[in-house]
């Protein structure tokens, strides 16, 4: 399970630090400060984070529209565009970019909060939507933990149960519990990992250690989950099993 983090793209130090503050007592992590375009893609070839905060007036040879724009002709990134701008030229520049929130300075804890809420859920919906045409399946999702968003990494979730209008997302150390599906939540992870075993189970293959065929079980992470007769076929056939 990690954070997230944010990179701040601003060329005012003393509002950048403004922004890191805001960013701590909200929960996330800061991935860097940068004020300087080159710098940014530099630093994205290195590793990426999972949003940015871009001022639309930087330093370097394209502004924050520009350089969003390069951004994301390479990667998927959620962009939120911070001015102290408010004309309409500034705003319709922004607009045609893939840019998913804009806020104007000065903003305050809450304001940023909701940006950035925004801004992981309309990057997520895409996610999903282009889910049939990508190429390289998603390896994260976001829950919200208090007034913060935290990153869960797929390859962690060791099985999902549904419980009514619940589902509780067990990891090793550490479960989360939403209100959503146990349908609608499956849309979101890779449908070659994760098995349904039971109605209201849903397991990651790469965690089962062992079937039980007898009493219709699956042992993941130390637990006995139910497998139920009218998924077991299924299920072998996904585990690649060979009758002898």
């Amino acid at each position: 399970m990690k954070k997230v983090s944010v990179l701040i793209v601003e060329d005012e130090p003393l509002y950048a630090d403004q922004i890191e503050m805001l960013l701590d007592r909200l929960g996330y992590v800061l991935f860097g400060v940068l004020d300087e375009s080159t710098d940014v893609l530099a630093r994205l070839e290195v590793s990426i984070p999972d949003l940015i905060l871009m001022d639309v007036h930087i330093k370097g040879a394209y502004d924050g529209i520009e350089l969003t724009e390069k951004i994301h002709e390479r990667f998927a990134l959620p962009v939120i565009f911070i001015t102290s701008l408010k004309d309409d030229m500034t705003f319709n520049r922004a607009s045609r970019t893939d840019a998913v929130n804009f806020i104007v300075k000065p903003f305050d804890e809450l304001q940023l909060q909701r940006a950035i809420e925004l801004a992981l859920k309309k990057n997520i919906l895409s996610q999903n939507n282009n889910e049939m045409s990508s190429q390289t399946p998603e390896s994260h999702f976001f829950v919200r933990q208090n007034q913060s968003l935290e990153r869960v990494d797929i390859q962690d979730v060791i099985f999902i149960k549904a419980d009514v209008n619940y589902c509780v997302i067990y990891l090793e150390d550490k479960k989360y519990v939403l209100k959503v599906s146990l349908t609608e939540l499956s849309k979101r992870l890779p449908s070659n990992q994760f098995l349904l075993t039971h109605r209201s189970y849903l397991v990651n293959q790469k965690k089962i250690t062992s079937v039980n065929l007898k009493e219709g079980t699956v042992l993941v992470g130390g637990r006995s989950i139910p497998l139920s007769r009218r998924n077991k076929a299924m299920v072998l056939q996904a585990l690649n099993y060979f009758k002898e």
